[in-house]
């Protein structure tokens, strides 16, 4: 009887571990590449109703821009995911004077406004997210898996 309670208690933690570990798991650069499939009304919504707001799980980006702000307070910088998708942190974070241009490092934050916009050079449209509350973590970055094309 005990070993039958067990065995059930266990496929109800494992029920419970895989309907909310995607739930869990919110990647910023996968979900706003969407916007470049979707038309803007239906992106526009999708990001109101599900973007809007999430804290994004950490991931690897490269440092496209880094500049201060109009007040000297900190800095604002433009973070590539690599898929058409980039993303516009703001902080005040004085250790990022030491970011460097094209350095791939780890980002987490909250998706607060979007637009889609065309690359000068190519005409070719990408994604822009504006990110709230944002952490970057450069130091000593170690990749477990391989490295973006």
């Amino acid at each position: 009887m005990m070993i039958k309670k067990s065995g059930v208690l266990f496929i109800i933690c494992l029920f419970l571990i895989g309907v909310t570990s995607p739930a869990l798991s919110f990647s910023i650069c996968y979900q706003g590449s969407k916007g470049l499939t979707e038309n803007h009304m239906a992106f526009m919504q999708y990001f109101d109703s599900s973007l809007k707001n999430q804290k994004s799980e950490p991931e690897f980006v490269r440092v496209l821009d880094l500049a201060r702000t109009q007040n000297k307070n900190g800095y604002s910088v433009v973070l590539d995911c690599g898929n058409h998708v980039l993303l516009n942190v703001t902080t005040s974070s004085e250790f990022l004077k030491d970011l460097k241009t094209g350095q791939e490092i780890v980002f987490y934050g909250e998706a607060q406004d979007w637009k889609k916009n065309f690359y000068q050079d190519s005409k070719q449209e990408y994604v822009e997210i504006t990110m709230n509350n944002g952490f970057v973590n450069f130091q000593e970055v170690i990749r477990t898996t391989t490295p973006r094309q």
